[in-house]
């Protein structure tokens, strides 16, 4: 029986138009390859997001898929380590058990933010609905007393230079950075609501987010400049979100 799969690959902002030449080796446990070289498959989101889709992975299937590029086959872009609960597998039993309990079910009225939900389903940190106002608050990020600065920043890669993050706001001075461009500060905020627990809420207008592209896999951090200088407050996966209506106003 075949399995299916799809993997989010972010190789950084420089890395665009890298659909048609990406490839794709399986690897058993032992390093052995498995099947041949995989050339389909592959999807650009933009900013240097990729996603990978496979419906062929062996039964009982564990190992690592290796990507490269065409002509380079030696230079791994991206690594992915895979083993049967990355597929879901369960028994016949746990099957039949999971659908009866799901069928049995009280329903449940969802009162949460989409993009909460949604992150708290994709297992990402944060996530945010392209085209909506975007409103977060994080709690329990230590004492940040003392503060003569505090970022919050989204970017492609870890790599990327701040002058390329596609969200940047500083609670002086709100919106800086957007896609990688100069943006319209007051489109975004840092509010801090509690230094002593570290308690504050990012704010970023619909106007801004509408202009993101769709991408997961993507990397923020919270840092504030202190009296024993720059300290990271909190850090995690970032993701944008589709949205169906585009307008904004």
């Amino acid at each position: 029986m075949a399995q299916e799969y799809t993997t989010a690959l972010s190789l950084g902002s420089t890395q665009t138009g890298l659909a048609a030449t990406l490839r794709a080796q399986l690897y058993d446990t032992a390093g052995a390859a498995v099947g041949a070289l995989l050339s389909g498959g592959f999807t650009e989101w933009g900013q240097g997001a990729y996603s990978w889709h496979y419906a062929a992975y062996p039964d009982g299937f564990e190992g690592t898929v290796v990507f490269t590029k065409s002509g380079f086959p030696a230079v791994p872009v991206f690594v992915l380590s895979l083993n049967n609960a990355d597929f879901g597998i369960t028994s016949g039993a746990d099957n039949a058990a999971i659908a009866a309990a799901v069928w049995a079910y009280a329903s449940r009225t969802l009162t949460q933010a989409v993009a909460s939900a949604m992150a708290a389903v994709l297992g990402t940190g944060l996530a945010l609905l392209r085209g909506d106002t975007w409103i977060e608050n994080l709690t329990g990020l230590g004492n940040i007393t003392g503060r003569t600065k505090l970022w919050f920043t989204v970017k492609t890669s870890e790599n990327d230079q701040d002058s390329e993050a596609l969200i940047q706001i500083l609670e002086v001075g709100g919106l800086q950075r957007l896609n990688g461009a100069a943006a319209t500060a007051g489109q975004g905020s840092i509010v801090v609501t509690d230094a002593t627990t570290g308690a504050l809420t990012i704010n970023l207008a619909a106007a801004a987010t509408a202009q993101l592209a769709i991408a997961s896999r993507l990397y923020y951090d919270v840092q504030w400049l202190g009296p024993n200088g720059v300290l990271t407050a909190a850090a995690g996966r970032f993701t944008v979100l589709a949205d169906v209506t585009r307008s904004t106003v």
